[in-house]
């Protein structure tokens, strides 16, 4: 009787095809990944804007970002959405912070108080955009983004993430409000 086995060959064929199946599913993988962290920033940016519009009407104001002069840590500045009254339970951090670096997890928030606040920015920059004018903006929530940095090293003015430009392409997520 003789026994029945697979050649080298058909060994190595089967192997190939494995291989370049998961040559294209792998990429395909890693850009869904940053395409669901991308709708978790956005979600959580809209979520943690609610508590701070919610914020502003018990208390006539919007949480600030500087203290006697001095800028807030992040996570200082949104503190006050927490305790005493819960307008959200926890702060969302950034799903791109790299948990690992001395980045700041959290999203980044800045109120600027016009026009005392862009006083104290360089005059090339304005985290708002549109020609300059922060007229009808009150404050913005940043997260990096899938380059995991701040899009100010790329110039002047903050760039918006575009996933047109490839989904790990150089540009910060932001929201503003009001």
């Amino acid at each position: 009787m003789r026994a029945s086995a697979f050649t080298l060959i058909e060994l190595l064929i089967v192997v190939a095809i494995i291989a370049i199946l998961a040559a294209i599913a792998v990429p395909n993988f890693l850009e869904a990944q940053v395409r669901s962290k991308v709708s978790r920033a956005k979600a959580d940016m809209r979520t943690l804007a609610t508590a701070i519009e919610a914020y502003r009407v018990d208390e006539n104001r919007y949480p600030n970002t500087r203290r006697g002069g001095n800028w807030l840590l992040f996570y200082q500045r949104l503190a006050f959405l927490t305790t005493p009254v819960a307008y959200i339970t926890t702060l969302p951090q950034d799903p791109f912070a790299d948990a690992g670096s001395t980045n700041n997890p959290q999203l980044a928030y800045d109120y600027l108080d016009r026009p005392s606040t862009l006083s104290l920015l360089p005059a090339v920059w304005n985290p708002f955009p549109g020609n300059g004018d922060a007229a009808n903006k009150a404050w913005r929530i940043l997260s990096l983004g899938p380059d995991q940095r701040e899009s100010l090293v790329l110039g002047p003015q903050p760039v918006e993430y575009d996933p047109t430009n490839g989904t790990t392409s150089a540009g910060d997520i932001h929201r503003y409000g009001p």
